[in-house]
């Protein structure tokens, strides 16, 4: 435990490497779709993937329905998307397109537009998808995601620069809920597309104050090769409570991804990154470690 604790603070908690074995890191608003077997369909199983299983009114949400198997040919699928007890007449219909038909596997899709989204309530929405099948019943299969309106929108970055031994990456919000942020991404080498540092910031934004930005320590960077351009992407953001009892509300990007510039490595300071508290902690759990039970 000491030595993994000593790896992992080498760097800082605004800006760990990040590999793409990370699966969390990489996908920050994780929706996990169930293969579920279809009721009187033998040898037929389906899914509904959705890109995030968190959204907001401001950005659209596409929906697949995955069909395995090639007992039967699906001919037709719809959804209806409803607000956990909501009547049905608050309900919104959408009818799916089949995109792919391979052996064994067929995929229907739809772009759930913002139109759809600001009919429907706040919180978690149910989504109940239909498929049809020539000469047999309808099967229905559901699953659920949540919604609710934007409260900030990252809407630019803007030109990075280095400060010390950081790159700093200047971020724009447009923000409707003042509040403490956290705001999480992504940074990836733009020609290898290989992942690079997954970033962690906090800070207040107000309409008065809609700014704030990521560090990218050099250890980082140095320990990727990767001197940039940067892509930054796989953003979260995320308004902490208030006070006990309350929920997190959630912000948009008015882009999926944002082109970052970099410097060459030898431009960043090359001090080590240091925090006493963390050190303290690491050499107490090296003490426990070296006396004997």
């Amino acid at each position: 435990m000491a030595q993994q604790y000593k790896q992992d603070i080498q760097f800082p908690a605004y800006s760990k490497p990040l590999t793409r074995n990370d699966w969390a890191q990489l996908n920050p608003r994780p929706f996990v779709p169930h293969r579920l077997p279809l009721a009187g369909m033998d040898g037929l199983t389906a899914e509904i993937v959705l890109e995030h299983f968190q959204t907001t009114r401001e950005e659209g949400l596409p929906i697949l329905i995955k069909v395995y198997g090639d007992a039967h040919k699906a001919t037709a699928a719809q959804v209806i998307l409803s607000a956990l007890g909501a009547k049905e007449s608050e309900a919104v219909t959408i009818r799916l397109n089949k995109i792919a038909s391979e052996i064994a596997q067929q995929w229907f899709h739809a772009e759930v537009s913002t139109s759809h989204l600001n009919k429907l309530a706040d919180g978690d929405i149910l989504v109940r998808g239909f498929l049809e099948f020539e000469q047999m019943d309808t099967v229905n299969l559901s699953a659920t995601f949540l919604l609710s309106d934007s409260v900030a929108s990252l809407i630019g970055v803007d030109d990075s620069y280095v400060a010390g031994s950081d790159l700093v990456i200047p971020l724009s919000f447009e923000v409707k809920e003042e509040g403490l942020y956290r705001i999480r991404a992504n940074l990836f080498d733009k020609t290898t597309q290989a992942p690079i540092s997954h970033l962690n910031a906090s800070f207040s934004l107000s309409t008065l104050n809609s700014s704030g930005e990521f560090h990218v320590h050099a250890s980082v960077l140095r320990q990727s090769g990767s001197m940039g351009p940067y892509i930054l992407k796989d953003f979260s953001v995320i308004k902490s409570p208030l006070e006990p009892g309350q929920k997190s509300a959630y912000g948009h990007t008015d882009h999926a991804e944002y082109e970052v510039s970099g410097f060459d490595l030898d431009s960043y300071s090359r001090e080590e990154y240091q925090d006493e508290l963390t050190k303290k902690r690491l050499e107490f759990l090296q003490k426990m470690s070296s006396q004997p039970l």
